[in-house]
C-alpha cells in the first residue's frame, strides 16, 4: 500500500475525505486512490486549506521507501 506523509510545522489532526485521520508529520498507510487532505481546524492557519492528491500503488518497490509527501505552509 502506498505511504502518505502531510508535513506542517505542528502537529495536527488530519483530514483525509474530510474524516480525520491520523496527524502530521507521521506516516500513513492507505489504499491506492484520490483523496482530499486538509488539516483539522481552527485555528485555520495554514494554506492551501485543502490538497486533492493522488496515491498510486508503489508495486514491486518497497512501499516504505517511497512516501508521497503533501505540505502545507503555516500563514
Amino acid at each position: 500500500m502506498p505511504l502518505l506523509k502531510v508535513i506542517f510545522p505542528d502537529k495536527r489532526r488530519l483530514l483525509i475525505d474530510e474524516v480525520p485521520h491520523g496527524y502530521t508529520n507521521r506516516k500513513l498507510e492507505l489504499e491506492a486512490g484520490i483523496y482530499v487532505i486538509s488539516i483539522q481546524g481552527p485555528p485555520f492557519d495554514f494554506a492551501p486549506q485543502k490538497q486533492k492528491i493522488t496515491l498510486k500503488d508503489p508495486g514491486n518497490e518497497d512501499p516504505r521507501k517511497k512516501v508521497m509527501e503533501v505540505v502545507f505552509e503555516k500563514v
